[in-house]
């Protein structure tokens, strides 16, 4: 099995990792998308629960697995790795598998990520800022205690312009 070229997208909910996956997906085709929100669609999930993040993190370093077995040379992951500890592993277990990994810590000034989560027009809107605010701070945490992924802020840039940006990024040697 040859491996891929895994991008990860990291940052809190509303920051523009779905967005600036999609739009990455179409300066790297072919390239295929896989989301930890989708995976991580199972009741009940409980974001406090390290074996539900473990179960989530397994089953994307299996699909990327499956997908590049499969002729996907190219994957975009996005997700919450919450602290360096948890990115790292996830990196080492992907990187044991033979892909080549590159990380990218989405931010975003806090005004305009409450006006995306606002946004979004979820039910749970006050469930959702709280849990932005929270997994703003802990990020912020994180990175000042190691790599998180290398910053790219989103404020006031469209997701075309952060696909842009990553893809210059990638092209660098």
């Amino acid at each position: 099995m040859a491996g891929a070229d895994v991008i990860i997208l990291n940052g809190p909910m509303g920051v523009g990792k779905t967005t600036t996956a999609r739009a990455l997906m179409d300066r790297l085709l072919p390239a295929l998308f896989l989301d930890g929100d989708y995976v991580s669609d199972f009741q009940p999930f409980d974001v406090r629960q390290p074996e539900h993040l473990d179960y989530i993190e397994d089953t994307l370093v299996h699909m990327v697995a499956f997908h590049a077995a499969n002729g996907f040379q190219r994957q975009i992951v996005a997700g919450v790795f919450e602290t360096p500890e948890r990115l790292a592993n996830f990196d080492a277990r992907l990187r044991s598998q033979g892909h080549d990994v590159t990380c990218f810590r989405l931010t975003c000034e806090s005004r305009e990520h409450e006006r995306r989560v606002r946004g979004r027009n979820r039910e749970n809107l006050h469930w959702e800022l709280q849990r932005h605010r929270e997994l703003t701070r802990v990020l912020n945490e994180g990175a000042a205690r190691g790599f998180l992924g290398h910053r790219v802020d989103t404020t006031g840039r469209s997701a075309e312009d952060v696909a842009e940006h990553i893809a210059g990024e990638l092209r660098r040697p």
